[in-house]
């Protein structure tokens, strides 16, 4: 009885994904040799999976891609003629061919993007790194005058 209540719990606070990965673990003897900590990081990681494929989908929707498997160079295909396209990168522009398998595909994609466009190269440290030591010492400076 407690795990039909369980399962009608689960369905009602929509953890779906987490309701099946609970049936599924139930299904399997093996998982009983699991800690209770382990099969419940299981379920909430199928939750939080489910969670994440769904807001990329919807990501993907909002963009209007021709079609729903975004690699790059659809992105930049579609977006070619159609517009603005800004890209943000933590890896520098010379680096951005060895990140593809297939060198022609590569080409090919880099071209649609670099061809035509602006490219405004940030120098110097980290304004994040900055920012955060900002924090830091002011995190600091309000515990030392408040003791």
């Amino acid at each position: 009885m407690m795990i039909n209540q369980t399962l009608s719990k689960l369905t009602e606070m929509r953890l779906s994904s987490m309701e099946d990965e609970f049936i599924r673990q139930m299904e399997l003897p093996a998982m009983s040799a699991l800690p209770f900590e382990e099969r419940f990081g299981l379920m909430v990681e199928a939750e939080w999976r489910h969670r994440y494929n769904a807001k990329i989908e919807r990501l993907l929707k909002a963009a209007k891609l021709r079609c729903s498997s975004a690699c790059l160079m659809e992105i930049a295909e579609d977006r070619e003629n159609s517009g603005v396209m800004i890209i943000t990168a933590q890896l520098p522009v010379l680096e951005w061919h060895e990140v593809f398998d297939d060198k022609t595909v590569a080409d090919a994609t880099l071209d649609r993007i670099v061809h035509g466009s602006y490219r405004i190269e940030l120098r110097g440290p980290s304004r994040r790194a900055r920012f955060n030591d900002t924090k830091i010492s002011k995190k600091n400076s309000k515990s030392e005058t408040s003791s």
